[in-house]
């Protein structure tokens, strides 16, 4: 009897791990109804997270700009100060530094007309040798005649 009874409750529980796959596909859709509003809430934190972030990270960018406009107001009187007593010393030296490219500039210019004038006095000179040597060949030549004469 107590081997049919240890049978029968191994036919039983043999059973139920046959039928528990169709019991827990059954209970899925339950399951399933029951995580999405989990979900959905843990989305929705999520969500809220990240705006909260956003929030934070908009909230140091004004913070920032804050410190720098108040920077800015401490030492507006300095620069200033400076700016009235460097002004005059920035353009001297701009008119310096104007003088200057415009001195080298006429160096430049003098230094290419010196060039230009040398290769003139070059081409008047052989011109001129050639003029003299033109007048050379026909005096000759003239003597040339007249000795033959």
């Amino acid at each position: 009897m107590l081997l049919l009874l240890l049978l029968l409750l191994l036919l039983l529980l043999l059973l139920l791990l046959l039928l528990l796959p169709l019991f827990l596909l059954l209970l899925l859709p339950l399951f399933l109804l029951l995580l999405l509003p989990l979900f959905l809430l843990h989305l929705l934190l999520h969500i809220l997270l990240f705006l909260l972030h956003l929030l934070l990270f908009l909230l140091h960018i004004l913070l920032l700009l804050i410190f720098v406009l108040n920077l800015l107001l401490l030492l507006l009187p300095l620069l200033l100060f400076l700016l009235l007593i460097l002004l005059p010393l920035l353009l001297f030296l701009l008119f310096l530094f104007l003088l200057l490219l415009f001195l080298l500039l006429l160096l430049l210019v003098a230094i290419l007309l010196d060039i230009l004038l040398v290769i003139v006095l070059f081409l008047m000179h052989l011109h001129i040798h050639w003029i003299w040597k033109e007048i050379h060949y026909f005096v000759a030549y003239r003597i040339d005649c007249l000795r033959l004469v």
